[in-house]
């Protein structure tokens, strides 16, 4: 369903003539335009579910997905900072220093 409106589903449960099945469907979406509703009529037989939409979670998978990726970026500049580091000490000849990316390991 596209829009936002709530769904009003009719099960069909007791065979009906065709002149009755018309009537009970016309008076069902006359009653559903009146109150808001879209109107559903299953005849028997045939079932159906409401769909509540997916976009408010694909949306929020996007967001998700766009958060992961700043903060991948964010560690790759961690990490290159990190080798850029290694690499200004590992010129230095007065001492060696190891760097962890664990503060308690030294």
């Amino acid at each position: 369903m596209s829009d936002s409106k709530p769904a009003l589903v009719i099960q069909q449960t007791e065979h009906m003539s065709k002149e009755s099945l018309e009537r009970v469907v016309y008076l069902t979406k006359r009653f559903a335009a009146q109150s808001g509703f879209q109107a559903l009529f299953m005849p028997i037989g045939v079932s159906a579910q409401v769909d509540h939409g997916t976009g408010a979670l694909v949306a929020a998978l996007h967001a998700q997905t766009e958060a992961i990726n700043r903060l991948a970026d964010s560690n790759q500049q961690v990490i290159d900072y990190l080798l850029s580091e290694e690499v200004a000490e590992a010129g230095d000849v007065e001492g060696s220093h190891t760097r962890y990316l664990d503060p308690d390991e030294e």
